[in-house]
């Protein structure tokens, strides 16, 4: 079938000058022609109302693994149109919004046409698209006018400065920021600043200053509340209505701001599930089988159903290619296809931008509006301007009272002169770098955001952070070194006065050069100052005062030339000491009083001599300053350009952490680490925010191996220390005090044999609290997914998902790595599965499979694993101290031991639950899970004895067993021997303490918590002893389920009523009689589920544990297994 058409009204700004016939056939089955040799094109794109963008046939692969992301994908967004992409996790909604944008693009191969108003435009798209990204990045010190201000004067060159304003007045007016206009933006988490909904709005403002006909906008709504979302879909709605494109992701919006938007597109496995508008969405999804039910959101249901269950992946394909293939062979699709078409452009060869050209400030035009900004957040940022000013005042007079008026007339006062001056040198370079390096680190995202948005070159950047520095960091030494040099007496001529200053203006600025260089390069503050103390370290030590810089050795004596510290002293010292030699006393230094007979005669040339300096250096020190200057901003300009050009680091982190461990400690092992994982993990951290995700593994790892090590051998620590003391009388309480010293005193010699001086204690128990919940597993994951190692990442993202089952972000993180390609089911491992959780899933397939022996085997030995990981559970506990756990009003000594013991026994009364998660599903009444396994293998190896065990020991453990009521029933009328139902020792013990615990905990929360005044008598002077006898008979009457539940005419009247179709509503009185009966027989109050009969096996449905009885004449009355057919009636125990 084909078609008549003719140019859409949407396209009529494509203005041909020689336009091919105006009827055109188009087939959904064929491809368009283009001939070479046609006329020109012309594009009008500076109105926003006259630009719609169309993408055909997208297809996107990843260039290495060869996947397919996005798949044959069509789309349109028309002007005045608010166009939403949704889908779920993988569905392709970030590749296909960067293939829109012609960014981020590296390693994938992309097919197919972007088009504006029907022309290819390629990366030069975003000369006519504006892109407010999900996370917002300012100046926090700021105003939201000088924001705007800095962004018009580098987007809008071709202003005049009252045009920059009046478009600034329509934006703020437009997008409702005339409130806070003039406050400040601030840093979220660090100073105060507007508020989420305000900074999102203000992203709109940056991204539409230039009118932009297009704007992309990236999960616009995430991060904020409903209402403030919703003045967001508000905002953009307005611009659509205004005549702009605005295409946006989001996830998942309320039924209200779904249908806000003009179009949806859903994508799914990268393929096209939906385009159309919101409401007809709801009757497509209708038409394949899915409705939306009254009041339920559309859009909650629509990704429900394009997602890819993890567990059910078949399926969930099948379902989306259904779906997929339902839209693209629906007679609408066809006409989107068609309206697609519709806006190419027919024979593009060239085109012109005469009517749209937008241009970037000039050089000098962006240094100095930079430099403004920089200069701006520098007065604002007390820390680095206010503070630093009086740190150095303070240092002056404080260097200037300590060598006050020095008499250099002794060797001991031109010693004192020379340690001043290398103290001066010291704190102008120290103070200076490290000062630097704490900026660029921090903007550098900002930096990365704003180069490839194109408002500045990396040199503009550069050197107007670097000039901005320049003020304060010579005012603030010329500070320090006028009150020192004047207090200390140095010597009073103007011409040393003036060198003097110069040198010390030259070193600070020298220093201020190579924190930029460093900062530049290196990742992240943490590791900018860590790579630099090591080597401003070595530096010092070549700088002429610690050692002659004539007799270094020679391995270490060229480091003199790359020392600053050398050059700045020499300097200072050569200008201090050349130009004061007195003629009459023959070379001899005098300021003061002489005293000829004291022989107190110092020679100029002894004092330069002594650190093997020369007086005709003194200009090229000078010389060799101010070129480190140019030379450290060079390289720091070079470095800084790759980075941002590649928006990553050049040298890796861990290459810096190599030389960092150099410097610092040779011979670092894990029992004499150099950082313990408490800073490996603040590492780790710092890496994985800044996407340096080969790094962050590597400090992930390091971390856990030290944790790993540092808990083992605290806990070896405690057990061996547990059994210090041989016998004592506990009902003492000196007993019990020697007690607890003499474990401490063991404890304190233990850990200084285990950890030695170097490994600081414990400083941060959070840290700790993270490594146990298994916190680092949740940043390596996404750090091994961006190295595309997959394997790994699935690895992380399971053990962390495994102690965090109902955490939905762990949950989405698994699923999605699921539906990639070249995931395999083995990945799926939990890396710190502990043995006893192995052992039980390899009992519980030898049951199932009838392998009884590796059955008893398998559960025997996770039964010993699972008490021993409890004990070990409750030693460390001995760290965990609460200190709210209990209050006091009076610091009395009793209250804080009972707070401190409270929190222990507390921590370890949870270890039990803590550990009953096994393969991510947690278990109730884990334990006696192992024995109800147990004594049926038991029982099939003739081990009646064993058995009988296993069932008494299930018991004890959970008493509310109906099933094992049975079995145990089975048990004595087998084997007729009471005694053989002891339960384990072992387990007796665990219990007991169990219980113990419990009851000490409930009488400690009913007492202690009371409101001032409201502490009654009664609550304190019962005066009773602790009750430590815990009850471990089974007292249970096993006589009344002799009686059958059923006789066969009540089996015959329920199996009847089983066949009607009934729902769990519909109870007969016969079922209402068996409840009874259960509750009567069993002491236990089960709720009825459902009654019914089934060919094929079925589940009962029970959350936890079912109660089946069988209605048929062959096994009336007898209980079934939670999977059963046939005629049954269900209860079920936990409901």
């Amino acid at each position: 079938m084909s078609l008549s058409t003719s140019t859409p009204a949407h396209c009529e700004t494509v203005r041909l000058i020689q336009p091919d016939d105006s009827s055109t056939v188009v087939s959904t089955s064929q491809k368009k022609s283009y001939g070479t040799n046609k006329p020109k094109q012309k594009i009008s794109v500076h109105n926003a109302n006259s630009v719609s963008l169309s993408w055909h046939n997208i297809n996107v692969i990843h260039a290495q693994t060869g996947r397919k992301i996005l798949e044959n994908v069509n789309g349109i967004a028309e002007p005045g149109q608010l166009v939403a992409l949704m889908g779920g996790s993988g569905a392709g909604k970030t590749t296909l919004m960067n293939t829109l944008l012609a960014r981020n693009l590296k390693g994938l191969e992309v097919e197919g046409e972007v088009l504006v108003n029907g022309v290819e435009l390629g990366s030069k798209i975003t000369n006519v698209a504006g892109y407010v990204q999900q996370d917002e990045l300012f100046v926090g010190t700021l105003t939201v006018q000088e924001h705007l201000e800095a962004q018009a004067d580098l987007r809008l060159a071709d202003l005049t400065k009252k045009q920059k304003r009046a478009r600034i007045d329509e934006l703020v007016n437009q997008l409702g920021l005339e409130r806070c206009r003039n406050s400040r933006i601030g840093v979220p988490g660090i100073t105060k600043g507007i508020s989420g909904g305000e900074a999102r709005r203000l992203s709109f403002a940056s991204a539409l200053l230039n009118h932009p006909p297009i704007l992309f906008c990236d999960e616009p709504t995430t991060g904020l509340d409903s209402a403030m979302a919703e003045s967001v879909v508000n905002v953009m709605e307005d611009l659509a209505r205004r005549g702009y494109t605005v295409i946006c992701t989001i996830h998942q919006p309320s039924s209200g701001l779904y249908m806000k938007f003009d179009q949806v597109i859903f994508l799914a496995a990268g393929r096209l599930a939906y385009f159309g508008s919101p409401s007809e969405s709801v009757d497509f999804f209708t038409q394949c089988g899915y409705p939306c039910p009254r009041h339920y959101n559309p859009a909650d249901l629509i990704i429900e159903k394009l997602a890819i269950e993890p567990y059910n992946e078949n399926e969930s394909r099948q379902r989306i290619s259904s779906i997929c293939n339902t839209f693209a062979d629906a007679e609408t699709t066809l006409l989107f296809m068609i309206k697609v078409e519709k806006c190419r452009a027919t024979d593009v060869d060239q085109i012109y931008w005469d009517e749209y050209d937008p241009k970037m400030a000039s050089f000098g035009g962006q240094l100095r509006t930079l430099l403004k900004r920089n200069l701006l957040d520098n007065w604002r940022n007390s820390s680095l301007t206010r503070a630093k000013l009086i740190q150095k005042t303070f240092m002056g007079l404080f260097v200037g009272l300590l060598y006050f008026q020095t008499p250099t007339d002794t060797k001991v006062g031109v010693s004192n002169v020379n340690g001043a001056l290398f103290y001066v040198v010291s704190e102008l370079i120290y103070n200076t770098f490290f000062g630097v390096t704490s900026i660029l680190p921090f903007e550098f995202p900002l930096l990365v955001r704003e180069y490839h948005d194109g408002l500045y070159y990396v040199a503009s950047y550069f050197f107007a952070r670097a000039l901005s520095y320049a003020p304060l960091f010579t005012l603030d030494g010329l500070v320090m070194m006028v009150l020192t040099y004047v207090m200390a007496g140095l010597i009073p001529t103007w011409t040393a006065f003036f060198w003097g200053m110069a040198a010390s203006i030259l070193i600070e600025q020298c220093s201020a050069a190579a924190g930029i260089m460093i900062s530049t390069i290196a990742p992240s503050y943490s590791v900018a100052v860590a790579v630099a103390g090591p080597i401003l370290g070595l530096l010092s030590l070549t700088g002429g005062l610690y050692a002659n810089v004539g007799s270094l050795p020679f391995f270490i004596s060229w480091l003199q030339n790359f020392s600053w510290f050398k050059y700045g002293f020499e300097a200072l010292v050569i200008n201090e000491w050349s130009n004061v030699q007195d003629e009459s006393y023959s070379g001899c230094i005098y300021r003061g009083k002489q005293n000829n007979s004291t022989g107190s005669c110092v020679q100029t040339d002894d004092i330069l001599d002594g650190y093997s300096f020369k007086a005709e250096n003194f200009y090229s020190d000078m010389i060799i300053m101010l070129l480190f200057i140019v030379a450290f901003y060079l390289i720091g300009l070079l470095g800084l350009w790759i980075r941002v050009k590649r928006a990553r680091m050049t040298w890796s982190t861990l290459s810096w952490f190599v030389l960092i461990t150099a410097f610092s400690s040779i011979s670092a092992t894990p029992e004499d680490p150099t950082l313990t994982f408490e800073a490996l993990y603040k590492y780790g951290k710092n890496e994985y925010t800044s996407g340096n995700w080969n790094d962050c593994v590597g400090f992930m790892r390091r971390a856990i191996e030290d944790f790993n090590y540092y808990r083992d051998e605290t806990l070896w620590c405690r057990q061996k220390c547990a059994m210090v003391v041989e016998s004592t009388d506990d009902k003492l309480d000196l007993a019990r005090m020697y007690n607890t010293a003499q474990m401490a005193l063991c404890l304190l010699r233990c850990r200084e044999d285990k950890f030695t001086e170097r490994r600081p204690p414990l400083q941060n128990y959070q840290i700790y609290d993270e490594f146990m919940n298994r916190k680092p597993y949740h940043y390596m994951q996404l750090c091994y997914y961006k190295l595309n190692d997959l394997e790994n990442a699935v690895k992380a993202a399971y053990t962390y998902l495994v102690a965090h089952p109902e955490d939905e972000e762990a949950l989405d993180n698994v699923k999605f790595y699921m539906e990639q390609s070249a995931y395999r089911d083995e990945m799926l491992v939990d890396t710190l599965q502990k043995p006893y959780e192995k052992f039980y899933m390899l009992g519980v397939e030898a049951y199932t499979n009838g392998q009884w022996q590796q059955c008893v085997s398998n559960f025997k030995q996770g039964v010993q694993a699972y008490l021993k990981d409890v004990r070990d559970c409750r030693s460390l506990c001995e760290d965990e101290l609460d200190w709210s756990s209990l209050t006091g009003d009076n610091p009395e000594m009793s209250v804080v031991v009972t707070s401190i013991h409270t929190s222990v026994v507390r921590c370890q009364h949870k270890c039990p639950e803590k550990l009953s998660i096994v393969n991510g599903q947690r278990f109730k009444n884990f334990l006696a899970l192992f024995f109800e396994h147990l004594h049926v293998c038991e029982f099939n190896l003739n081990q009646g004895t064993s058995a009988s065990q296993s069932a008494a020991t299930a018991l004890l453990l959970d008493p509310s067993n109906i099933l094992m009521r049975r079995n145990k029933l089975f048990y004595l009328k087998q084997y007729q021997k009471p005694d053989l139902f002891e339960p384990l020792p072992e387990v007796v013990q665990f219990y007991v303490r169990n219980q113990l615990e419990g009851r000490y905990l409930d009488f400690v929360d009913s007492r202690f918590k009371f409101e001032r005044g409201m502490l009654t008598p009664e609550n304190v002077m019962d005066r009773k002893a602790f009750d430590v006898n815990v009850d471990i008979e089974d007292t249970f009457d096993y006589s009344r389920l002799e009686t059958p539940l059923l006789n066969d005419s009540e089996c015959n009247a329920l199996e009847k009523a089983a066949h009607i179709p009934a729902v769990v509503a519909y109870a007969p009185a016969l079922a209402t009689e068996l409840l009874d009966r259960i509750s009567t027989n069993y002491g236990q109050s089960p709720s009825l589920k459902m009654m019914g009969c089934a060919k094929e096996p079925i589940e009962s449905g029970c959350r936890r544990r079912a109660f089946v009885v069988g209605l048929e004449k062959d096994r009336c009355g007898a209980l079934l297994s939670d999977t059963f057919d046939g005629c049954a009636i269900v209860f079920c125990l936990d409901d």
